[in-house]
Formats: C-alpha cells, structure tokens, sequence
C-alpha cells in the first residue's frame, strides 16, 4: 500500500486483502495498513489481523499503538484503531504488556453533542483482559483500580477480567469491597 493513496483506495485495498491475508500481497498490505495516518484503515487491518489469526504482525500493531496513543484524541478519534489493536493482541494470546499497560490508563474525552464522553472504555476493558491473559503481576491491582472507573460499562468490563483472572480469593475481596463500596 504506497503512500499518499486515499482512505477509499487503502480500505478498498484492504477489503480484498481480507479474504486472503496469508498471502505474501496481504502481509504486505496488511503492514502497510497498520502504518497509514487514517485510523479507520488501522483498526481494519488489526480487525482483520485478528480474524486471520496472524501473529506474525504483533510487532507491527506494537508500533501502529504505540504511534497513535500520544496523539490519540487527533489521530485516532473515537479510539477506533487504539481499540482494534489491543483487541487483535489479546486475541493471538500476545505478550504485549506494554501496549496492555498503557491503555488500561488511557481515557479520551470527546465531544459529543452536550459536553464530552470517553471513548476508550473498551480499550481499557480489553487491556485489563490483556493484562489477566498474560498473568502481569499488576493485573488484578489494575483492574482493581478500573473497578472505581466513572464509567459503568468499564467497572462491568473489569468485574469480568477479575473473574477471568482465576485467583478466586483476591478477586472476590476486591469484587466484594467495590459492592460495599457502592
């Protein structure tokens, strides 16, 4: 996929990629994808990483993330590509801590119409989930803290990476002080 081509020509290119991704073509597009400057053509790539199954494009959406995250609310709106990301690595069982670690903290207000709303809440789900599946000793404190989330379908999403973690005692009391807590 060459440089300067339109978000239509990458996603149409993307589209016919996608029923063959193992090819030699589809590798290369699919890396190219994961390097474009529009976010919907990142996280079609990533969702389509994901369905294939393709670890081999891990380092590829190790760096796709970690170029969009500091710049998210310009370049990623809606954290589209951000999402689609952390949800392909979670989905190849990826040791990609560092991606899980920080968005499981990242929070990005956007405006909406009558004030702002956070649009990373299932980024922070999916890297809690990231972060049990790949056991890191600070998943069950992380997702303690995801439990005081503002936003409720965070602290459901973090109820259930506590569950998912299978250390039945820490998680029970930290599940049990969120319920007394409020």
């Amino acid at each position: 996929m060459r440089r300067g081509r339109s978000l239509e020509e990458q996603l149409e290119t993307l589209g016919a990629v996608a029923s063959q991704p193992e090819s030699a073509e589809g590798r290369e597009t699919l890396v190219a994808a994961l390097r474009s400057r529009h976010n919907v053509v990142v996280q079609k790539a990533a969702q389509i990483v994901a369905t294939a199954g393709l670890r081999e494009h891990d380092d590829a959406l190790r760096a796709a993330f970690a170029r969009l995250l500091p710049e998210a609310p310009r370049k990623d709106k809606g954290c589209l590509a951000l999402q689609a990301i952390a949800e392909a690595l979670l989905d190849s069982d990826a040791r990609a801590d560092e991606v899980f670690l920080a968005g499981i903290r990242h929070v990005q207000p956007e405006p909406v119409w009558g004030g702002r709303e956070d649009t990373a809440i299932e980024l922070r789900v999916a890297c809690a989930l990231g972060l049990v599946q790949t056991r890191n000793p600070d998943a069950l404190r992380l997702a303690g803290d995801l439990l005081a989330d503002p936003e409720p379908a965070a602290r459901t999403g973090a109820a259930r990476a506590i569950g998912f973690a299978g250390r039945v005692e820490e998680g029970c009391l930290l599940l049990r002080l969120r319920c007394r807590v409020g």
